[in-house]
């Protein structure tokens, strides 16, 4: 591979590790936090869902190391074979991502909204992301603002300290769309939707 072909895949591949992290801490966040407070305060309505939830970050965190093996494998030599079993990783943590989140958005989002203050959300929040690179949070709030759901990303921004909020939306939208370009070669790339 030539100089230009390996710094592609390292952009890739950070790329992947990124959004990696960022899945870990939301992940690690709702483990520690969020299952407990919703434990204590609607028994009857979560037991069965924690189970589940629990139950799917196990299966995501496996799928998950199998992706970081894979990724270190490449890393090492950016080769067919090696992009290939990153590939058959990838595809096998993406299902079982996207049917956890399905179900976390169906059945625990409304037990949070109702059981968990904002004050409260808003405290583990910031614990989260302060684990995280500034610049790599920039661009996983642009990739959300850019795949997802409108009302949804400005019920986000509203709930953000005031002197964000008016900035917000367009540090995240550049950090996005530079990685983008930098990753399709367009700062509007196809959206997950759009592919299927």
């Amino acid at each position: 591979m030539n100089t230009t072909t390996n710094d592609r895949a390292e952009l890739v591949a950070d790329h992947i590790t990124s959004v990696g992290t960022t899945l870990h801490h939301h992940h690690h966040m709702e483990d520690t936090h969020v299952w407990p407070l919703l434990e204590k305060r609607c028994p009857d309505d979560i037991a069965d869902i924690v189970t589940l939830m629990e139950s799917q970050h196990a299966s995501v965190a496996k799928y998950g190391e199998e992706v970081t093996e894979a990724m270190a494998a490449w890393r090492t030599n950016f080769g067919p074979a090696t992009r290939n079993a990153l590939v058959a990783a990838l595809d096998r943590l993406v299902p079982a991502l996207l049917e956890h989140l399905d179900t976390e958005e169906e059945r625990v989002v409304p037990l949070m909204e109702k059981h968990i203050a904002m004050d409260e959300w808003n405290k583990h929040v910031a614990e989260g992301i302060a684990e995280i690179d500034p610049q790599e949070l920039m661009v996983g709030f642009g990739m959300a603002m850019y795949e997802g759901d409108e009302d949804i990303i400005a019920a986000t921004v509203e709930n953000m300290p005031p002197d964000v909020r008016p900035v917000i939306r367009d540090v995240a939208s550049k950090a996005y769309a530079e990685r983008a370009k930098a990753l399709y070669g367009t700062a509007t790339p196809p959206r997950s939707w759009e592919l299927v």
